[in-house]
């Protein structure tokens, strides 16, 4: 018999849509006390015939904390094997990583954490990878985006569903319940769980919201600031997706995506609200490959101004290698290549005049 967390967990599964037709479900299990539980409550969830779809368990080992990150390992191996389920497990080198790539250690970590993740889910034929996101984690995610500014879709914190690579969606259980919730649950079914001492450093960011910023913010308000926090991306994802859908009338008609180029029309594109308006642009550079983690307001407002002056041939940089510039009533993203000296030197082609001399200047 199902439990109350484990119902509300089911609840929030079915309203999302998380598993959809999904054959396979990758549980990332790291060990924590999130990851546990959600481990054993999708275990629940799939003896009760909640869903019909496989699991399969995934651990993926940072390397950075010597025989302790080892220890963790070995917990999520017994875990899996507890429950008789099929498990890999990967260890990756962040800080290596990080230090050839310029990267913090937290970024260089989650870059590989996904990387890794996709290629098991795709060598176990999964399209579903199922995290431990909680609404903790959206409320530390929200007062982080809204540290460094934030739009509307910023504002919805970290979504149910995330689409990687047009085909594996990671998905977040969870995300219905908070913290506490999820420790009375351990503690319910008498379950151990792994405690990551580096999770209490407070030099990380996140680290820093969770303890200092977060329960400093709570004192000064009625009510718990991580419900509300959820409710306010619940409602800008709502928005969003409304958003979203005049975003889908209107880009057929304004956009053309043929190879390494994206042309809008700017007077089509200029004619819809200012959200709709960003979200065209948003869509643009992320179809040509840009990204979105170091674009910013000032960005979104330059590109505005380019379709607005519609000037031919004034252009712009963009972070990502990516350029837009205004051509007859259009806006059109590219990617230009970089052509090195030692390339230019190769390609270029030299005619000589024969009778000549020959000379020591270029050699």
């Amino acid at each position: 018999m199902l439990s109350k967390f484990e119902k509300k967990v089911a609840g929030f599964i079915k309203a999302n849509e998380l598993f959809g037709s999904a054959d396979k479900i990758l549980l990332a299990v790291s060990g924590g006390a999130d990851s546990t539980a959600l481990l054993y409550a999708i275990s629940a969830l799939r003896r009760e015939n909640t869903f019909r779809a496989e699991l399969l368990c995934a651990h993926i080992n940072h390397q950075l904390r010597a025989a302790r990150a080892d220890s963790d390992e070995d917990f999520v191996i017994a875990q899996a094997a507890k429950l008789k389920l099929a498990i890999t497990t990967r260890r990756v080198n962040v800080r290596k990583f990080a230090a050839r790539k310029k990267l913090s250690i937290e970024t260089a970590a989650r870059q590989l954490r996904i990387k890794n993740l996709i290629e098991i889910a795709k060598a176990n034929n999964c399209r579903a990878i199922a995290t431990a996101h909680q609404k903790n984690d959206n409320a530390e995610t929200l007062i982080q985006r809204l540290s460094r500014g934030t739009g509307l879709r910023g504002l919805g914190g970290i979504w149910p569903i995330r689409v990687f690579n047009d085909e594996f969606q990671f998905v977040r259980p969870l995300l219905c319940v908070d913290r506490v919730q999820i420790i009375k649950y351990l503690q319910h079914r008498n379950l151990k769980w792994r405690q990551d001492h580096t999770n209490a450093d407070c030099t990380y960011r996140r680290n820093y919201i969770r303890h200092r910023l977060l329960p400093q913010l709570q004192q000064d308000c009625t009510g718990s600031l991580v419900e509300q926090l959820s409710e306010l991306s619940e409602s800008a994802r709502r928005f969003y997706k409304l958003l979203c859908r005049r975003a889908d009338e209107v880009w057929p008609k304004a956009a053309d995506c043929t190879g390494e180029k994206v042309t809008l029309d700017s007077k089509l594109l200029l004619a819809q609200p200012q959200p709709v308006i960003v979200e065209l642009l948003r869509r643009g550079l992320t179809a040509l490959g840009c990204g979105e983690r170091n674009l910013t307001k000032y960005h979104y407002e330059r590109i505005l101004q380019l379709a607005q002056q519609n000037t031919t041939g004034r252009k712009m940089d963009l972070p990502g290698e990516c350029l837009v510039r205004a051509e007859y009533g259009n806006l059109i993203f590219t990617r230009p290549e970089k052509i090195s000296l030692s390339d230019k030197l190769i390609d270029k082609s030299i005619k000589l005049v024969i009778p000549g001399k020959q000379g020591s200047a270029g050699i």
